[in-house]
């Protein structure tokens, strides 16, 4: 809500786990989200991969079709998901750079937007 981007730091993999995860997969061991948090730039995203919808998901076609977008951190494993701001013919592609923006007090994966960045 307030803009700010965390993970949790992994000892094994020395990356952060995004989103924050209490458990490592790859060297099996317990993490603590709280005590092994590590905060990462909301300006340094890049799209790993973006798709275009036209409905919303109970189906309804939308007013005006939306960007969902993946985006990768350096240093991090894993991913978040989100809209980017976009207008109808805005060129977005794979490697693109975004950050995270500040969604007020709205909560929810509904609510995770990205801005391109020039």
């Amino acid at each position: 809500a307030k803009g700010r981007l965390s993970g949790t730091w992994c000892p094994h993999c020395e990356a952060v786990h995004l989103p924050a995860s209490a458990f490592c997969e790859h060297g099996m061991i317990d993490l603590d989200p709280d005590k092994d948090a590590k905060a990462l730039d909301p300006r340094a995203g890049v799209i790993a991969s973006f798709t275009i919808v036209h409905e919303d998901r109970a189906g309804h076609l939308l007013d005006v079709p939306q960007v969902v977008v993946q985006v990768v951190y350096a240093g991090a494993v894993g991913s978040v998901f989100g809209r980017l701001q976009a207008k109808p013919g805005d060129e977005i592609e794979v490697g693109m750079k975004v950050e995270l923006l500040k969604s007020g007090r709205e909560a929810g994966p509904e609510h995770v937007w990205f801005r391109a960045r020039r």
